[in-house]
């Protein structure tokens, strides 16, 4: 079982466990936990969430939490949501439009 930590790094929320600090202004948690198993550690294995002394989220598997953010809109209040890579996205979206706009592709493919 891993013990997560809420705090701040400077006015940024954090999180950390096992050594590691993870600093987002939304969804601490979820980011500590995408690192965490980036590293190694099970997507099984159980984290608590804690702050000061008060226990905050129950056990959850890191995997549950790797796979949610938390999404604030100027209409709704802060709320879990499922993660999206945002930056695999635009790279591939990128990359579609480059391959959909190269003329060269279309020769060779004449």
């Amino acid at each position: 079982m891993i013990r997560i930590m809420l705090g701040s790094t400077g006015s940024t929320p954090s999180a950390s466990a096992e050594g590691r600090t993870a600093a987002s202004r939304a969804a601490p948690i979820c980011k500590l936990a995408r690192d965490l198993v980036a590293i190694g550690y099970s997507p099984d294995t159980l984290a608590e969430v804690w702050r000061n002394q008060c226990l905050v989220f129950a056990a959850q598997p890191l995997g549950k939490w790797a796979k949610l953010t938390v999404e604030e809109t100027t209409n709704a209040s802060a709320r879990f949501r499922v993660w999206r890579d945002r930056a695999e996205y635009f790279a591939g979206k990128g990359e579609r439009d480059r391959q959909a706009s190269d003329p060269a592709e279309d020769e060779d493919a004449a």
